[in-house]
């Protein structure tokens, strides 16, 4: 530890300070993570995706071999030549999750975006049937 100034940041690996140790009990993740929750509604299934500092313009969902994909991509902030980072803990870089959906239409979609929520609306499949193959 360097100065009295500087009591709670390290210099050398190795060392802890207070903000170490405070931080690393509540992010230990250095990645993006695309937490979601599916619902099962009456006609469809809802996707809520987690995309907390994203914009909308960095979010493209695809469906290909009925697997619903969705890509993020979140952009460094420009940093400001003053500035000193004390602890850099926000994670920029892109994301992928794919998740299968089943025989669905892409027209058939529905996403929206707000508050940082990814909402994709997947109509459930017609209902399987089992079919019997008659034995001649």
């Amino acid at each position: 530890i360097k100065k009295e100034d500087d009591i709670m940041f390290p210099t050398r690996r190795g060392r802890r300070g207070l903000f170490d140790s405070f931080f690393d009990d509540f992010f230990t993740e250095n990645t993006i993570s695309l937490r979601t929750d599916l619902i099962e509604q009456e006609r469809d299934y809802l996707f809520k995706v987690d995309l907390p500092g994203v914009n909308k313009e960095d979010i493209k969902i695809n469906l290909k071999n009925n697997y619903l994909t969705i890509t993020v991509e979140k952009k460094e902030e420009k940093e400001v030549e003053e500035s000193r980072y004390l602890r850099k803990e926000r994670y920029f870089g892109s994301a992928t999750r794919s998740y299968y959906v089943g025989n669905v239409n892409t027209d058939d979609l529905k996403a929206s975006y707000e508050n940082g929520v990814l909402e994709v609306v997947v109509p459930k499949e017609g209902k399987e049937e089992t079919k019997y193959i008659e034995v001649k």
